[in-house]
């Protein structure tokens, strides 16, 4: 039977990106390679919109679903609704501050803990994209703008060190993600912090900056 490469994204959104990274991924495996897909949100709404935008020929391998990554309890029926799949990889893009400010570092801890969880073992990798900083002092100007309630950890979370937290909380002993790398920063000033335990050969053939020799 042909290998599976599954690959889960948490705060899908509506799923734009999470396609795009499934077509990409195919084209760079073999066509024994089974890839399938999962998403997860926890806006119902964008769910159905993702949803919506799988192809009839794909719904076998992709998976879009409405879950709060910050409830154990809803991603532990999430993980074992997929058993016995696990993740070649794992990506977090624009999540880890709603997590942060909402759930606080005890929280965000939890979080990357249970991300981390649907790793394989040996080869799983995570991707992953915190907001910066100002992304912190812009949500709160949103939601004040909004005349919405201020997030209860808010202003309570070090929002200076970021990348640092994160780096830090995948290296907690309850993950133990060695090896951090961070691919450049985009325009808006984002970096991609890889996270995995492969040994070093195997990813020696991709350009890369250790953050150790970024200032982040």
């Amino acid at each position: 039977s042909p290998s599976t490469f599954c690959f889960l994204d948490i705060g899908c959104n509506e799923g734009d990106l999470t396609l795009e990274l499934y077509e990409a991924i195919k084209n760079e495996l073999p066509s024994s390679v089974q890839v399938r897909l999962y998403g997860i949100d926890i806006d119902p709404v964008l769910i159905e919109l993702a949803n919506s935008k799988v192809r009839e020929q794909d719904k076998a391998f992709m998976t879009f679903q409405t879950v709060n990554a910050a409830d154990k309890v809803q991603i532990t029926q999430f993980r074992d609704s997929i058993a016995p799949y696990q993740m070649s990889l794992v990506t977090v893009f624009s999540t880890t501050m709603w997590i942060h400010i909402n759930h606080g570092d005890d929280g965000l801890q939890l979080f990357l803990h249970e991300a981390y969880r649907f790793c394989l073992p040996t080869t799983g990798v995570m991707l992953i994209e915190p907001q910066p900083g100002r992304c912190y002092t812009n949500a709160a100007k949103r939601l004040r703008k909004l005349g919405l309630d201020k997030p209860p950890y808010l202003h309570c979370v070090d929002k200076t060190k970021v990348h640092e937290t994160i780096t830090k909380m995948m290296q907690h002993e309850s993950i133990q993600m060695k090896n951090v790398y961070c691919f450049g920063e985009e325009d808006w000033g984002r970096a991609l912090l890889l996270f995995h335990n492969l040994d070093e050969s195997f990813l020696k053939v991709a350009p890369q900056t250790p953050a150790a020799e970024k200032e982040l």
